[in-house]
């Protein structure tokens, strides 16, 4: 885990200083907002093994495959960016009524939208995962390292020795993933 993290960090960070020293860029405008950028990328690439790339890259690294819904339309928001809009509105999720943020005009019904979409994109993301995991399992290859594979792989071995004796207890359900991944 911590090897994908120093890579993926190692990939972000000398484009973000590449940015800052091209000219094609307003130079050096926001630290904060910049290094933001880089600890969302590197979450979630390490977290979830999707890379982003920075501003116009990252349009094109959101697949349409990856916003496909269950019911075939697509979703509004990528998991990261869903994420990133719960994060910075927590405070309006838990204190606004939700009737009230599906009905307040502009910001709200963005909130709302994401707040909606996280668990719709967390399982099929699960599902995805779990199933290259399982490939990657039954070709004997190593773990990727990412920390929702890892979470998978330990939930889905508890439930294969759920039968034998273990001090595990009960593995986590996919709610409980989905949970694990928004903290």
């Amino acid at each position: 885990m911590f090897r994908l993290v120093w890579k993926e960090t190692l990939l972000q960070v000398p484009v973000m200083v590449h940015r800052w020293a091209d000219g094609t860029s307003q130079g050096v405008t926001s630290t904060h907002a910049d290094f933001e950028e880089v600890a969302r990328n590197v979450i979630s690439y390490a977290g979830f093994g999707q890379q982003i790339g920075w501003d116009a890259e990252r349009n094109s690294s959101i697949s349409d495959a990856s916003r496909i819904t269950q019911s075939g339309s697509k979703y509004q928001y990528s998991s990261i960016e869903a994420i990133n809009i719960i994060v910075l509105n927590l405070l309006r999720i838990y204190v606004t009524p939700k009737f009230l943020l599906r009905i307040l005009p502009g910001k709200s019904q963005s909130i709302c939208k994401a707040w909606k979409e996280f668990p719709l994109r967390m399982n099929d993301l699960i599902e995805a995962r779990r199933n290259q995991v399982q490939c990657t399992k039954e070709a004997g290859k190593g773990s990727s390292g990412q920390l929702l594979d890892q979470m998978i792989l330990a939930a889905d071995t508890l439930n294969e020795d759920k039968g034998h004796s273990s001090n595990f207890g009960r593995t986590l359900t996919s709610e409980e993933l989905v949970g694990n991944i928004f903290v």
